[in-house]
Formats: structure tokens, sequence, C-alpha cells
């Protein structure tokens, strides 16, 4: 099965497909950066989006090994702005564009600690969104400020599993949360081990103090 996923097609508060290829981002807006402790929110079950596969990642998750000396409270952060036009008629942010933030997110993640995707891509290979879980868990709404969050919780072989968390200023309330999974392709769109230096800087980042 091709591994190119994340351009979210479908209407909104629906269960819908997930299809993508690397990581193309939404047009960028004034955003920072950051990193620091992260909060455990406490969340209800709320409704769940998840991408095309014959898995979801709460059991794939299973097939990464345990990254020893990984700080589990260490995360990245990237402070965004809701656009009009991420509106659906009701005046919320559609439900297919949280899997965007996420995305933008970690594609400024790889960029901060020096992995261009795009320089990637030009060799013929290529870092592709596998498979992404979403939780609602409330609304967004027209100019509302939040912080996308992003950690790192596995690597294996050829894939790396990271969990993604968004939050609305100033009082970060969670509003969604999620599990991705990040595969490495080769020239013919193939699984190809991920590189050293990959996985090793963001090892150091998510390791280091």
């Amino acid at each position: 099965m091709a591994a190119h996923l994340l351009l979210l097609h479908g209407l909104n508060h629906s269960f819908v497909p997930c299809y993508s290829s690397s990581i193309n981002c939404l047009p960028l807006r004034a955003s920072t950066s950051s990193h620091g402790q992260c909060p455990i929110p406490k969340s209800k079950p709320s409704m769940m989006v998840s991408c095309l596969t014959k898995r979801s990642p709460r059991r794939s998750t299973k097939a990464f090994a345990s990254i020893p000396h990984l700080r589990t409270e260490k995360f990245f952060e990237l402070e965004l702005k809701v656009r009009d036009y991420e509106l659906d008629q009701f005046g919320y942010v559609n439900n297919t564009v949280y899997a965007n933030y996420c995305q933008h997110a970690q594609h400024e993640l790889l960029g901060s600690i020096g992995i261009n995707a795009d320089a990637v891509a030009r060799t013929g290979n290529s870092l592709a969104i596998t498979e992404m879980d979403l939780q609602y868990i409330a609304p967004l709404r027209s100019h509302d400020k939040f912080v996308v969050r992003v950690k790192l919780t596995g690597i294996s072989t050829t894939r790396m599993l990271s969990e993604q968390s968004i939050y609305k200023l100033p009082d970060f309330e969670l509003i969604a949360k999620g599990v991705t999974i990040t595969v490495c392709l080769n020239k013919s769109n193939r699984p190809t081990r991920v590189p050293d230096q990959f996985s090793s800087k963001l090892l150091e980042f998510f390791s280091m103090e």
C-alpha cells in the first residue's frame, strides 16, 4: 500500500480518510516556536479521524521500541492563529484543518533541528505521514491563538512515532490531540531506513535538558 498521506478530504465533523505525499504545509503565518515542560491535561473521549490504513496507530505503535533517556515531558511548541478561511459554516475551525496544524508543527520541528524536508525531497527520498489519529476535544474559532506541541515517542528502522497536542491560549485549554506515524521513503516510494542524522538529531533534541 502506498504510504503517501495527509491531505484530508470530507465533510465537517465527520469520519474522513486522509491522503497526501510527504510533508506539505499550510501557507506560513506569523508564528513562534519554543520547547519546555508539557502538562498532561485530563480529557474526555471524543470523535476520532483516522488515515487510510489497515491498522490504527493505537495498535501499530506497539512496533516501536522504547527509547532510553527519552524525556517524556520534552516537546517542541509552535504558536499559531486561526485564519477565517479555515472555518466551517458554523464559525468553527473545520475538523480537517487540525491535521494540517499538526503536520505544520512537525515540519517546523524538523526544520528547527536542521532537517530540511524540501532538501530531502530533492534527493528523491521523502518523509510521508502514513497514519494519523486525531481526537477532537473542543473547537477553535476565528482569530483564536493556540499552540501545537509535538513529542517524539518512538523510532523504528523506517518510521518515526510522534504525539501532537493543540492548546488554546491563553489558558492552555486542550483542543485536540493525536498520534502520527511518519515513514521515510526511497525514490521508488518504498519504506527505507531512517537516516542516522535524522534519528540522532531527533533523539538529541528530545533527550537533552
